[in-house]
């Protein structure tokens, strides 16, 4: 959206209270750095937010990458302190650390890596984003949501390109059952 951002965030935000659509978050780096209301705006009645522990820690502390503690703590703390902002379910990625959930009712899910070799990483947090909201239109649980966007995003990062490796409710299935 490049500089232009705020308006298509006031609008959908607009729009989702107008018809009581669910609100999915996932703020670039650029919108977090700016520090406006809208944003704070948006967290209040987001009902998925997903993150990586940079963006976490830029909208917590203001500041990116500057604490180097991956510890299931430190980032059960991070999701904690990110609901108190509004968002029901945290949804946080976390590089070779793998994925991270903090549901409404305070269930901490951690989720691995799905094997395979990474080629590229472009377009991982969107893969796994993806595959997680794919798995919840399924009615499945958070819990099968994150292994559908960790096979999702293991997919994307083996080809070059953010689309490429992007896979299907039939093939998420077959890597699952494997």
């Amino acid at each position: 959206m490049g500089d232009e951002w705020v308006g298509p965030y006031e609008h959908a935000l607009a729009f989702g209270k107008t018809h009581g659509s669910k609100i999915v978050f996932n703020p670039g780096t650029r919108q977090l750095s700016q520090k406006t209301e809208i944003i704070q705006n948006v967290l209040k009645v987001t009902d998925i937010l997903f993150v990586n522990k940079e963006e976490a820690e830029l909208i917590l502390f203001n500041h990116f990458n500057k604490k180097v503690d991956n510890s299931d703590n430190y980032i059960k703390d991070l999701c904690q302190e990110l609901q108190k902002l509004g968002p029901k379910t945290i949804v946080m990625t976390n590089g070779k650390e793998g994925s991270y959930a903090l549901t409404p009712e305070g269930t901490f899910l951690v989720q691995g890596l799905f094997p395979g070799k990474a080629i590229e990483r472009t377009g991982a947090g969107d893969a796994y984003s993806t595959g997680f909201l794919g798995a919840l239109i399924y009615d499945l649980s958070v819990e099968k949501a994150m292994k559908w966007g960790a096979i999702n995003s293991a997919a994307v990062v083996s080809v070059i390109g953010a689309e490429a490796g992007l896979l299907t409710k039939e093939e998420i299935i077959q890597r699952l059952s494997k």
